[in-house]
């Protein structure tokens, strides 16, 4: 039996072959990503008249420390989008606001400023510019 180690990258790849022992039986070789590369492994494959079970070399240093997403980090990413959407839909409905205050009470910039406390009170108090 033999082991065939591939090493995958976005335009060429490399590939070898050993024994059981660990002797190597299939010269290393690069091969390109498109037909011709894959029908040279082929052709290297069938030279060696023998069965080979394929491995694949996802890492090119097994010790290498993986990567682990910190959760704070995935959730404080989460929180400022939030954020970002709820400023924007505070700033659309003060634009509907301030349209709306234009349409119905067309003279009340001039007096008293759309954004204040006192504004909100008269509007709770008096919401449309018929008398009572």
């Amino acid at each position: 039996m033999l082991y065939v180690g591939i090493d995958i990258a976005k335009n060429k790849h490399d590939v070898t072959a050993l024994n059981v022992p660990g002797k190597t039986v299939l010269k290393p070789l690069t091969f390109s990503n498109n037909k011709a590369g894959f029908e040279l492994l082929d052709l290297s494959f069938r030279q060696l008249n023998q069965d080979c079970l394929i491995a694949l070399k996802l890492l090119s240093d097994p010790n290498r420390e993986q990567f682990q997403h910190d959760n704070r980090q995935v959730e404080l990413k989460i929180l400022a989008r939030h954020i970002h959407r709820l400023k924007k839909k505070q700033s659309d409905w003060k634009v509907q606001y301030t349209r709306c205050l234009d349409i119905i009470f067309p003279e009340l910039d001039k007096i008293v400023g759309k954004h204040s406390e006192y504004t909100y009170q008269l509007l709770t108090r008096y919401p449309n510019p018929q008398k009572r």
